[in-house]
């Protein structure tokens, strides 16, 4: 199919991911740890612009009626069928987060679809990661943020407890609770390091699209994105306790805005360091792709003048044989 012809469904497909957005508002809005999804589509938009700019995306090369165009019209088709049951689960009382990651994988998936049936492989390299970062955005269901967080405050309040004994200040711990001689720190879901592995994944994700980083880099890069999320939280947590060591519950108030903000600086700063170091060490996308696209222009540069100077020798060599038989006399 030429892309004139799946306009319509490229419609379809932008209707999908304001779905999305429309279903995911309520918790960018009013959830703190979800705060950064506002961020996810235009940072999508943009990278899907960078990436479409010089692309060659024609009609698709597959043949007419082969299992792959079946299969995305099968998902177009079976996509729109799917619309108002979903939507009926999700207007329920009950607050689902699973049902906001169906809506996700529906767009994603279409987004696929459409892209094979206007220019086949070409296109889906082209929509491929910023479908894939549309998805960052979406909460995590509650299951999974507990079976992740609670494991995370227990380890940052040990490790708090510890470090406090190390510099001689007296503190207990009772479940995420520090206890200290003056006042009481609660290692809450907000200092449980959640947060900031979420906003390490959607940081480094983007950090490695601007800079073009190779896959082994953009994996490398989440890795020390994560790590410092970790440290940078346990950081975070000491600073409240000294806060409460020095002043007490209302200074522990006073610093527990400040040093999220302090944690947040470092984070961005530090993944957005380390990706433009992995850049230009390693090289981008891009710079390995025009090197390739370079190195075959030489050769066939040099292919062709070989292949002249080679008919030129062989011309002369031919010619001086015929004059000395007496051919050109």
């Amino acid at each position: 199919m030429s892309a004139k012809s799946t306009q319509p469904l490229w419609i379809l497909v932008a209707g999908y991911w304001l779905w999305m957005i429309w279903a995911c508002a309520g918790e960018w809005s009013h959830n703190q740890d979800y705060n950064y999804g506002w961020f996810v589509p235009p940072l999508a938009l943009y990278f899907l612009l960078k990436r479409g700019e010089g692309a060659k995306v024609g009609s698709s090369q597959a043949a007419v009626g082969n299992w792959q165009d079946r299969l995305a019209w099968a998902v177009v088709l079976v996509s729109l069928l799917l619309i108002f049951p979903i939507e009926l689960v999700r207007q329920t009382p009950i607050h689902w987060r699973p049902v906001l990651w169906i809506i996700g994988q529906v767009a994603f998936a279409n987004t696929l679809a459409v892209a094979w049936l206007s220019g086949g492989r070409a296109a889906l390299r082209t929509v491929m990661f910023p479908a894939a970062f549309m998805l960052l955005g979406i909460p995590w269901p509650t299951f999974a943020e507990g079976a992740i967080s609670f494991p995370l405050m227990q380890s940052v309040t040990q490790w708090s407890v510890g470090i406090m004994h190390l510099f001689g200040y007296p503190a207990t711990a009772a479940g995420t609770t520090i206890s200290l001689s003056n006042c009481t720190v609660g290692v809450e879901e907000a200092c449980s390091g959640l947060r900031s592995l979420q906003t390490a994944l959607m940081v480094g994700a983007a950090a490695g699209e601007l800079v073009r980083l190779r896959t082994v880099a953009r994996i490398a890069l989440l890795a020390v994105g994560f790590a410092m999320a970790l440290a940078g939280n346990q950081v975070r947590v000491l600073m409240l306790v000294m806060a409460g060591v020095s002043g007490g519950n209302a200074a522990v108030s006073h610093m527990h805005d400040t040093a999220g903000y302090v944690v947040l600086a470092i984070l961005l700063g530090g993944v957005g360091g380390v990706a433009w170091v992995l850049g230009k060490i390693g090289g981008g996308e891009n710079e390995d792709r025009g090197l390739e696209i370079g190195d075959l222009r030489d050769q066939g540069r040099r292919r062709s003048s070989w292949q002249v100077a080679g008919g030129n020798e062989g011309g002369e060599s031919g010619a001086e044989g015929r004059f000395e038989s007496g051919e050109l006399r």
